[in-house]
């Protein structure tokens, strides 16, 4: 663990004394697996205003031990000294640190650390891997460009396809009840939508001008829902 020092210090020498300035680095490396022993290299810069002082470099090499018990809060086995997450149960190669969802990032860098996920992302995944994380990506099953949130976009040939289909769907006389060549008409429409979970689309039901206005109004309806009610089965969510 690397450390900074700043002080001063006054220091005589033959009958000469001076004052100094301090700024030294050095680190800390503990030895073993229970780090009760330490190897501590630093250098210090000496500086002083004064005229019988001499700028220069302190140079030192030092060995230190933890006497007594360890303290090891969370009961990792890892001595609170050197655990960076003392009061959570972590691993050895994370300093102490847990990873819960064991993608290699421990949860004090990862922003989703129930999720297993991607150093890119810091800890969140990409599904669909299309550079977009899961949590801004509003097609996580699906790539798709970035500057549309992770989705497709639906094509004018699949709009135009959609219309067309939606003029030939046809409901036994008087029923909501389909038809079996619509109900394959259908079927394309939920390959077309299936791919953009993001898109809204709306259903439209018609009856001929045969019968009372408040019948068919109802009968429309009924074959709306009829429509819905078919795709919602084939897993369309009703909110689209």
């Amino acid at each position: 663990m690397p450390f900074l020092k700043i002080g001063g210090g006054y220091v005589i020498f033959n009958e000469q004394g001076a004052g100094y300035f301090n700024l030294g680095v050095g680190i800390e490396y503990w030895l073993g697996e229970k780090k009760k022993t330490g190897i501590i290299p630093e250098s210090l810069y000496k500086n002083t205003g004064e005229t019988n002082g001499i700028k220069h470099f302190q140079h030192m090499l030092g060995v230190s031990f933890i006497l007594g018990k360890d303290t090891d809060s969370d009961g990792d086995g890892i001595i609170d000294k050197v655990d960076k997450c003392p009061e959570v149960p972590g691993l050895l190669e994370f300093e102490g640190c847990p990873d819960q969802d064991g993608d290699g990032i421990p949860d004090l860098d990862d922003e989703c650390p129930e999720i297993p996920g991607i150093i890119d992302f810091n800890g969140c995944p990409d599904t669909d891997q299309d550079g977009v994380q899961d949590n801004e990506d509003n097609c996580t099953e699906i790539a798709g460009p970035i500057d549309n949130e992770g989705c497709l976009r639906i094509t004018a040939k699949e709009i135009s396809r959609l219309q067309e289909i939606g003029q030939v769907i046809y409901f036994e006389t008087n029923q909501d009840v389909l038809t079996k060549e619509s109900t394959d008409s259908l079927d394309e429409v939920f390959s077309i939508l299936i791919q953009y979970p993001s898109i809204s689309f709306g259903i439209v039901g018609h009856t001929d001008s045969i019968g009372k206005v408040a019948n068919n109004q109802l009968l429309s309806e009924q074959r709306a829902a009829a429509v819905l009610r078919y795709l919602v089965e084939k897993e369309i969510s009703s909110s689209k």
